[in-house]
């Protein structure tokens, strides 16, 4: 019993981690720092009911990744999703969002970012373009879809939260990302509440039928 619990530690640890590969590995590109990200998303990480239209029910999931990004200096920074393997409600997809928040959200996804973007030429910085009555449903920054790919003007020392996700409903699995400026960025990923739960709780067990044994 207690190697099964050992067992379910080192499960638990892991799924904990490791959802964004790279973070810790920057390499030069001339004057330039570029990361090399592998993300993965995570199950329990998603918005239910996000920008629903047409057949989509309360219940369809917009999964995401993110992290916290601190840049050591100010300048452009480019994102780009240069490959993603995502399966969503109507088969495989290839369209990325990256929204960028310079404050701490609320709730992910649902509050609007500070920058978006979702391909060459579409996205927007410095908050949520209003949008005139009579406007479709569809925000026009949205655009065609595609992989995001874009420049943002961050400034040092400030914490980013940075967020990747497709938008179409249920996408799951992962994307790689270069994330290229002039400076180094600090970064940490926060640990899901659940996780956090599941970990404290099999290290109950753990010492629970320790103490039992001894």
């Amino acid at each position: 019993m207690k190697k099964l619990i050992t067992l379910l530690l080192f499960i638990v640890s892991s799924l904990a981690y490791g959802d964004i590969i790279g973070l810790g590995k920057p390499f030069s590109r001339g004057e330039l720092i570029t990361y090399d990200l592998h993300v993965e998303f995570d199950l329990t990480k998603y918005v239910e009911g996000f920008g629903l239209s047409g057949n989509e029910s309360e219940t369809n999931k917009t999964y995401y990744q993110e992290f916290i990004a601190t840049p050591d200096k100010s300048g452009s920074y480019l994102f780009n999703n240069y490959a993603s393997s995502l399966i969503g409600l109507e088969g495989a997809t290839t369209d990325t969002q990256l929204l960028i928040y310079n404050q701490a959200p609320t709730s992910l996804i649902i509050d609007g970012p500070w920058g978006f973007n979702n391909g060459s030429g579409t996205g927007f910085v410095g908050g949520v373009p209003q949008q005139s009555e009579g406007e479709s449903d569809q925000p026009s920054f949205i655009g065609e879809p595609g992989a995001f790919s874009g420049s943002f003007d961050l400034e040092k020392g400030i914490d980013y939260t940075i967020v990747f996700s497709s938008f179409d409903y249920e996408a799951f699995g992962h994307m790689d990302v270069n994330i290229t400026g002039p400076g180094y960025i600090t970064s940490a990923i926060p640990e899901p509440s659940l996780y956090a739960l599941m970990f404290g709780w099999t290290a109950f067990l753990y010492v629970a039928i320790g103490r039992k044994n001894a």
